[in-house]
């Protein structure tokens, strides 16, 4: 028994001696943290996008312009938009506001320097089939357009992420005085503000990424032997000394950060990429033992009781480090801040790309409308599967029949007394053709005219499309698309 009692006080012996912190103590935690940095400053992703979107939407819309009758085109000007027209214009055509802007840029196009493009769409102004088709696709297109572009601002906005990840690094949108410094109080302490050792400092380990970084690499009391090297060999600027408390230490950032950029180059601002450096962090992690009883989650070096806490210095229980009291998490009364922000940060940038995910998706929507709509150009009634007249133009078409066979009836009474007692004619002793001057009255038209206009647009006559409907020339829309 003696024996091995010697046998193990020699091994003791033998292990060198660390009164005081030295160079490389902290290398492996320096290089955790610094993965966590590195997230924190990298540039959120640029997401570009095309304008495809945008030239598909006003194709279609300049090709349903092409379908419209000459009236509505002229009311158009494209040297306005909706809100610079006067207000007896907007009053008068409340209807246009929600395309008005549209409208615009289709007649620029339709009648532009590229309008030979749309001329071939004119031979189906008359054609009420085929431009219901293209005003109903518009219609969509108007509506996946809008989507597109609020996905496509969302995807494009990185405030919501850079304000995130300056909170974790400094606390604040940007840095300022107290920023750089271990503590902001008289009454701090180095001990208190990086371990929380008898009671809180002004702040609490993980508040900032910069204060944790000084907690862990800067030089502390005189008897320090680390000489501000402890976490990497260039890690000290130009005359350094101990980092106090409430005193300024934006130079040894400035070197740390630098050093940073040197170990992790480049990093992934999202979800997954946190999470492992974050893992990586907790594995450097000490917890109380055997001989280390004073603090858990301590990231860096710490003598051995570890009563005295992060004082700066590794020596007489204390040490050159930071203690997580609760660990890496970002709830309760010792809740991580900068862990906090920089989920707040990935989730953000998680959101752009699902946002441009959803904005290429929508993209080919409109693209197949657009070819969609180009097919139409070529297309009959026959062969776009559509009755060939509707029962409004069958009945415009047997009206016209009828109004033509009476006509001729009435052109037979030669004598003004015959044409006369014929109910519908009317006698024109001043017509240019003498075999003409019977015809039919105005009242024997009206009859024929209002039944046509009835069967068009209601049973009252009246047009009974919707105020907001894209369609231009308000043709009820009473067409499925089953692309959609």
């Amino acid at each position: 028994m003696k024996l091995q009692v010697i046998i193990a006080t020699s091994l003791l012996l033998l292990v060198p001696v660390k009164p005081n912190s030295e160079a490389g103590e902290n290398a492996a935690a320096f290089l955790a943290l610094c993965r966590i940095i590195r997230i924190a400053k990298q540039t959120p992703q640029t997401i570009q996008f095309t304008n495809e979107a945008d030239s598909i939407m006003k194709t279609i819309a300049a090709v349903n312009f092409t379908l419209a009758d000459d009236t509505f085109s002229a009311a158009v000007d494209t040297s306005k938009t909706w809100t610079t027209l006067d207000t007896t214009f907007r009053t008068a055509h409340a209807a246009w506001q929600k395309y008005y802007d549209l409208y615009v840029e289709a007649k620029k196009l339709a009648t532009g320097g590229d309008r030979h493009k749309y001329a071939p769409w004119a031979r189906h102004r008359n054609q009420s089939h085929i431009k219901q088709k293209v005003a109903l696709m518009a219609e969509k297109a108007f509506e996946i357009a809008n989507q597109h572009t609020a996905r496509k601002q969302e995807a494009e906005n990185t405030m919501a992420t850079s304000a995130a990840q300056a909170m974790a690094l400094y606390g604040a949108p940007a840095p300022s005085a107290n920023t750089y410094k271990i503590g902001t109080s008289g009454s701090d302490t180095r001990a208190k503000v990086c371990s929380q050792q008898g009671t809180a400092g002004s702040v609490k380990p993980g508040a900032t990424l910069v204060l944790d970084t000084l907690c862990l690499c800067t030089e502390g009391p005189t008897s320090d032997a680390s000489s501000g090297k402890a976490c990497c060999s260039d890690c000290a600027p130009a005359g350094n000394s101990e980092v106090q408390h409430n005193s300024d230490a934006q130079k040894y950032w400035t070197k740390l950060e630098e050093q940073c950029t040197k170990l992790i180059p480049t990093a992934n601002l999202n979800t997954n990429a946190l999470e492992a450096a974050v893992d990586m962090l907790r594995l450097q992690l000490k917890h109380k033992d055997g001989t280390q009883t004073g603090h858990d989650n301590v990231l860096g070096s710490i003598d051995g009781a570890g009563t005295s806490g992060c004082t700066g210095n590794t020596a007489n229980n204390g040490g050159k480090c930071l203690s997580y009291k609760d660990g890496l998490t970002d709830n309760g009364d010792n809740a991580i801040a900068w862990l906090k922000n920089l989920r707040e940060a990935v989730a953000a940038e998680d959101r752009r790309n699902v946002a441009a995910a959803a904005a290429a998706k929508l993209e080919a929507q409109l693209t197949l409308i657009n070819l969609t709509v180009e097919s139409l150009l070529h297309s009959t009634t026959q062969n776009i599967g559509l009755p060939a007249a509707t029962e409004g133009e069958k009945i415009t078409a047997s009206t016209k029949v009828n109004q033509e066979a009476a006509e001729k009836d009435c052109n037979k009474k030669e004598k003004e007394s015959e044409c006369k007692a014929t109910p519908k004619c009317a006698w024109n002793d001043k017509a240019a053709d003498p075999k003409k001057k019977c015809t039919l009255s105005e009242e024997g038209k009206q009859p024929a005219e209002n039944t046509a206009a009835g069967n068009q647009a209601g049973t009252d006559g009246k047009n009974t499309a919707g105020s907001n409907s894209f369609v231009i020339n308000k043709a009820p829309l009473l067409l499925a698309v089953s692309l959609f």
